[in-house]
């Protein structure tokens, strides 16, 4: 009998685990057994305290954190009986579970199916460091990646936060971008919060050891991308951020014009631009920054892959609806059904703009609210929540819970 454990490009998480013979495969489902099963195997082909797993080492998991110690084994004794009889089998014969732990596998490393790096970094996510041969913290900036494309920002701070804990042969670039990234998870968990000015500062730190040149430039201009990023909107009108926008133009506009950083830099710099003084001042010059950025945009699509930023195909037209939504709030006019189309498609063909699209979800609550349609703000907002659960982790989608539950609440003192 073996062991299959795979993980899709969106998985990384979310092992599917599969037990089979020459003849039957059974998959398992159960959230413990397929944490006991991946550390048990990952402890085996890493030849780690031979291949046993202690209960300590589980209760590092939430799965098993508020189980009693005693109860961990308990546990697994007390539901075999409810799996399928080909799993049943499995257990009895090839797994070792005395009531006081530690678990092991009577099964051999060539029995177990796996690519060891997902599964080194699924492991580091789930229950911490391990001593294991591999480079650790390849693997973990490799999980950090998975994590983002999953919304699994909590796992992707925990990646980021244990890649900088060791920084020891880690290129200064690297971390960097990974002191750039945490502040941005960081910011979408929490906002903005005191931890955030000490990540910016030890990324600025570095980047000034850094020799001049294409490479200290970019990362200066995305240092000041992210100040921008992660300010508080009562700073949106102040001149030091104002200062450090233009600082991000200023520093991209220096790299080579094909380089797809350069114009990623330049058409979030150039939005933010437009987008302040369409909400906090009336301004000339929104439309001549709108129109940089959709020539950038337009630029950007025949461009190699972005070393910054997620690939996302809809960003433009997304930040173009959210512009329409400022001037309707703005206005005080509601959302069209058109503009509400244009949204609910979106959400079917753009799944990898969430974060922006519930954005841009929000301003569209906010025209009803402003044209004193509540009920329609209600109903919308429901179908947001609905839409956007895997976002449940971020502050964005805390902010639609709250108003959802306001809405809520003065319907019913109507």
């Amino acid at each position: 009998m073996n062991i299959e454990i795979s993980f899709g490009e969106r998985s990384l998480l979310s092992p599917k685990l599969t037990v089979k013979d020459a003849s039957h495969r059974c998959a398992v489902t159960h959230l413990r057994w397929i944490q006991l099963i991946s550390l048990l195997s990952f402890k085996k082909i890493n030849n780690l305290d031979d291949g046993r797993v202690t209960v300590v080492e589980l209760k590092h998991s939430i799965a098993f954190r508020k189980l009693a110690h005693e109860n961990v084994a308990r546990f697994f004794l007390g539901s075999i009986r409810h799996l399928p009889t080909l799993l049943q089998d499995f257990i009895r014969n090839h797994l070792i579970l005395p009531a006081s732990g530690s678990f092991s596998l009577r099964l051999d490393a060539m029995q177990i199916e796996v690519d060891r790096n997902p599964l080194t970094a699924y492991v580091h996510a789930t229950f911490g460091s391990f001593n294991e041969s591999e480079s650790r913290n390849i693997i973990l900036l490799e999980g950090s990646k998975a994590a983002l494309k999953e919304f699994e920002f909590r796992s992707a701070s925990f990646y980021l936060s244990n890649y900088l804990r060791a920084t020891e042969g880690n290129p200064v670039s690297s971390q960097i971008l990974a002191y750039l990234n945490l502040a941005t998870v960081e910011y979408i968990l929490q906002g903005n919060t005191p931890a955030l000015n000490s990540i910016m500062i030890k990324a600025r730190t570095l980047i000034h050891t850094l020799k001049r040149g294409n490479e200290r430039t970019l990362l200066h201009a995305f240092y000041f991308d992210r100040l921008v990023w992660i300010a508080p909107a009562k700073s949106y009108k102040s001149f030091a951020l104002n200062r450090a926008n233009n600082a991000a133009i200023d520093l991209a506009s220096e790299l080579p014009v094909s380089n797809s950083d350069r114009m990623r830099l330049l058409a979030g710099r150039y939005y933010f631009n437009a987008y302040r003084r369409l909400r906090y001042s009336s301004k000339p010059g929104i439309d001549h920054n709108i129109r940089i950025v959709r020539e950038l945009f337009h630029d950007l699509r025949d461009s190699e892959p972005s070393q910054f930023y997620p690939h996302e195909v809809h960003t433009k037209d997304i930040l173009e609806l959210q512009m329409i939504m400022i001037r309707r709030v703005n206005a005080g006019e509601p959302a069209s059904s058109e503009e509400l189309d244009m949204y609910r498609n979106f959400v079917k063909i753009a799944p990898e703009s969430a974060l922006s699209l519930l954005a841009t979800g929000e301003w569209i609550s906010a025209s009803f609210i402003r044209t004193q349609r509540p009920d329609l703000a209600l109903k919308f907002l429901t179908e947001a929540l609905i839409e956007h659960a895997r976002l449940h982790q971020t502050l964005v989608y805390e902010r639609v819970k709250k108003l959802h539950a306001k809405l809520i609440q003065q319907s019913y003192d109507i």
